[in-house]
This record gives C-alpha cells, sequence and structure tokens, in this order.
C-alpha cells in the first residue's frame, strides 16, 4: 500500500507520502483510509502553499489586511457556492495574487466604487447565486437536489450577511473590499468563468 516515492511526484505529494505512511498502517483494510488521507494532505499542503504566496506578496505589497478582508468575503461565498477551479496550481497561484492581492491593492490606492454601484453589484450576486449557485466541478460533483438547495440557501444566506456588514461599515475602502470580494466569487459561477479559467 505504501506509496514509493516515485520521480514523477511533486514534493508536496511526496511529503503527503511520508506523512500518510508514518500514520496508517500498512494493509489491504487501510488501504482506502490512507488514499483519502493522502489527498487530504495534499490539498492541505497545496493549500497552504498557496496561501503562503499570496499572503507572502499582500504583506510584500502593504496590502495585508485589505487582502484578508477581500478573501473572507471570497471564502464566505465560495465555501457553498462552490465555483470554477483551475487545472493548474501555477495558474491558480497566479490568478489568486492577480485576484486576492491586485484588486485590493487597487481599491487600497482610493480606486473605489460608489455605494450605488456596490448596491448594484450586491444585487447581482444574489442573482448569480440564485443562477448558478452551488457549481460543481469534476473533481466535486455536487449530488441530490437537496443538498444543492441547501447549499444554495446557505450561499444565499452568506451574501446577505456579508453585504449587511459591508453597508453597516463606515469605511467605504471596507465595504468595497467585501462587495467586490464577495462578486469575484459569484463570477467563478458562471459559464463564462469556466471557459476563461478551466
Amino acid at each position: 500500500m505504501a506509496s514509493n516515492l516515485g520521480q514523477n511526484q511533486s514534493w508536496m505529494e511526496q511529503l503527503a507520502v511520508k506523512i500518510t505512511n508514518s500514520m496508517i498502517e500498512d494493509n489491504e483494510e487501510n488501504h482506502l483510509r490512507y488514499l483519502k488521507c493522502k489527498f487530504g494532505l495534499e490539498t492541505l499542503l497545496i493549500n497552504l502553499s498557496k496561501m503562503a504566496i499570496v499572503y507572502g506578496v499582500a504583506l510584500f505589497a502593504g496590502v495585508f489586511v485589505a487582502t484578508l478582508v477581500f478573501h473572507s468575503a471570497y471564502m464566505l461565498i465560495r465555501t457553498y457556492a462552490y465555483g470554477c477551479h483551475l487545472l493548474s496550481s501555477f495558474k491558480c497561484t497566479i490568478i489568486s495574487c492577480g485576484m486576492l492581492v491586485g484588486i485590493p491593492f487597487c481599491m487600497s490606492q482610493n480606486m473605489l466604487f460608489s455605494s450605488l454601484f456596490l448596491f448594484v453589484i450586491g444585487g447581482i450576486n444574489f442573482l448569480l447565486i440564485y443562477r448558478y449557485a452551488p457549481s460543481s466541478t469534476k473533481k466535486n460533483p455536487i449530488k441530490g437536489f437537496e443538498r444543492r438547495q441547501k447549499l444554495q440557501r446557505k450561499a444565499l444566506i452568506s451574501n446577505g450577511i456579508c453585504l449587511l456588514i459591508a453597508f453597516a461599515c463606515p469605511n467605504p475602502l471596507y465595504t468595497n473590499l467585501l462587495v467586490i470580494g464577495s462578486f469575484c466569487a459569484c463570477f467563478m459561477l458562471t459559464p463564462i468563468a469556466y471557459k476563461l479559467f478551466t
């Protein structure tokens, strides 16, 4: 069961194999558990490395807090609405830096939208979630009508919470970050995003 550390494995996969091998006994009964654990560790390590890069760039650009606020709004929607994923980890990291650091950087330079525009974007978010959420991927299909309805309802509520916080916030920068962050997550649900990024 224990995987050999082959030449074709990335360093993340090699590390996941080493950790998994140390955690799970080598027998056939544990093979499925081993594979699930290995996949989970790989995913965790890849996501942690991407976050380190994104937040490192944000820190360097002087927009760490702005990126954190933007990313929080983005993930609040994405957790329940899902959306497209880039096929390459490298491309994902580059696009994530552009979106999660680039947009907050521009906004921190006073490139802000009006309250009316943000209100319209908030309404568009609801429409996009209602129309497209939850959005399955090949790796993560969403099965069952009830589960889809439950995720959609949670995504709509999350968007509502995000917008309430945004419009209650006295700081226009944070209002913009929250609304546009949630819009970016909603955009990733659309067929256009799937054509552009997958």
